[in-house]
């Protein structure tokens, strides 16, 4: 039999005959540095430092004619938008409450879940009335969107807003609001639980063509990154305010579908290297944003843009002037050429 293995004594340290005491470690300020601590490093440096946010105009040209070469169907959906034909996709809608609910439904879920949702929800309930008219908890309507996710939290979120509408106006209607600035419309529906800045602002672009920047996860990605458009530390709602601000209004459209679409099928810019729907000949798409950095400065020196940004209007038609081969043209030193 083995004898037990016994831990030894701590030793102490002998200061003088009556006094003992033992060593404990130096007290240590710092801290290994974690990807949350560097990030918000990162953000307190560039606070101030407004010239190291993008984008330019032009940095937007550049992404909507390089990506509308890979993706031109989404140009076409974004064209057919302008031209206020309504199409199956999130949001539009024929009215604003048709619109809002497609939204909400398309939270956290895929496209054609709350496709599959909607639909079942006017076959079931064929009219807003008919939802307010519902006992509470309107487990019917629940029901109905279940396929979607989340029924019972969209649901709830769809009743409230409706029983709110008939309450304080006596109508389903959302209408009113075509009457309102955008950051009043914001202020009505944001009172609302469950419309964040994304589906209010989703609803102001797609439902009521008005000059909005969504940021949802593929946008928030690539924007921070790929393009290094906003900080590292940025919040989706901070990513938001940026962009939103600074994004010329004639392409907000085309820019978020085209990032959607791309950040759906490119590898290089999909979470975690894994698109949704790549290309099915298992190839990879060649991605024209990761060398964005390395043309701005090409990009500084273009003049051939034909749009005015400034005085673009919410439904301009969209001018394709440059080619982005012509962008991505660099001198013959950085083809490796001798002097």
């Amino acid at each position: 039999m083995t004898t037990p293995l016994r831990r030894s004594p701590r030793k102490a340290a002998v200061i003088d005959n009556n006094l003992k005491v033992y060593p404990d470690p130096a007290p240590s300020s710092w801290e290994p540095p974690t990807k949350k601590r560097r990030a918000a490093k990162e953000k307190n440096e560039s606070n101030n430092d407004s010239s190291s946010r993008g984008p330019t105009h032009d940095e937007c040209r550049f992404v909507v004619e390089s990506l509308g070469q890979l993706h031109p169907n989404v140009l076409d959906d974004c064209q057919n938008r302008r031209s206020d034909s309504l199409g199956s996709s999130c949001g539009m809608k024929a009215s604003i409450a048709d619109g809002l609910v497609s939204t909400i439904l398309s939270q956290n879920t895929t496209n054609a879940n709350s496709t599959r949702a909607f639909q079942q929800l006017k076959k079931v309930l064929p009219t807003w009335e008919d939802v307010v008219a519902l006992p509470d908890p309107p487990t019917k309507l629940e029901d109905a969107i279940r396929c979607g996710g989340l029924a019972k939290i969209k649901s709830k979120r769809i009743y409230t807003i409706f029983q709110t509408l008939i309450n304080e106006r006596q109508s389903t209607s959302l209408e009113y609001l075509r009457e309102l600035s955008n950051d009043q419309i914001k202020k009505e529906l944001g009172r609302f639980p469950g419309l964040g800045p994304k589906t209010i602002s989703c609803v102001l672009l797609f439902t009521m063509m008005r000059a909005e920047f969504p940021v949802d996860t593929h946008v928030h990605r690539i924007a921070k990154d790929i393009l290094k458009w906003i900080r590292p530390g940025d919040s989706r709602e901070e990513a938001y305010e940026h962009l939103n601000a600074v994004v010329p209004d004639g392409c907000k459209l085309e820019l978020h579908c085209l990032l959607i679409a791309h950040g759906r099928q490119c590898h290089r810019c999909a979470a975690r290297g894994k698109p949704q729907f790549p290309p099915k000949d298992g190839t990879k798409l060649e991605c024209p944003l990761v060398d964005l950095n390395k043309t701005r400065a090409n990009l500084k020196k273009q003049q051939q843009y034909t749009v005015d940004y400034s005085k673009a209007s919410a439904k301009p038609e969209l001018v394709v002037s440059v080619k982005p081969e012509k962008i991505l043209s660099t001198n013959e030193e950085d083809k490796g050429g001798t002097s």
